[in-house]
């Protein structure tokens, strides 16, 4: 399993690519959730694994609202989409400054909001990384 860039993806004649605005409510964005899973659905998995995919793309689509683009409306959430021999990758980027996916909480006593999601995340994916970005990338293998 490769740690594809944003770049090596987004050449991909395959990658699926959806751009909306940060919603300026709390609420997850159903269509960038459903967007996930709907790429993720085009081979053949289980429902279980279409469901790990759902809660993953719904963590992180918030922490890219909350955290990332701090709910400000006018900002944008890009993801990506693409499967590559028999892993399906995804990437969520905002307009954040970005932080380190490996060790997500801040040195203070109480951990912000956000950084279990990203622990979450890890246990039910294959591999979960970024570059110390505003992107974070998440691949299945099936």
């Amino acid at each position: 399993m490769k740690k594809l860039t944003l770049e090596e993806i987004s050449k991909d004649p395959n990658t699926k690519i959806l751009i909306f605005q940060t919603p300026t409510d709390y609420a997850y964005n159903e269509n960038g959730i459903n967007f996930v899973k709907k790429n993720f659905a085009i081979k053949n998995v289980t429902n279980s694994q279409g469901e790990d995919i759902r809660f993953v793309a719904g963590e992180m689509i918030s922490n890219a609202v909350m955290h990332g683009n701090k709910r400000n409306s006018d900002k944008k959430i890009e993801i990506y989409c693409l499967w590559f021999e028999k892993n399906f990758y995804f990437v969520i980027k905002d307009e954040g400054e970005g932080f380190d996916i490996d060790n997500p909480l801040y040195s203070v006593i109480c951990p912000p909001e956000g950084s279990l999601g990203i622990e979450l995340t890890k246990t039910k994916m294959n591999l979960v990384y970024n570059f110390k970005d505003s992107a974070s990338y998440i691949c299945k293998k099936i």
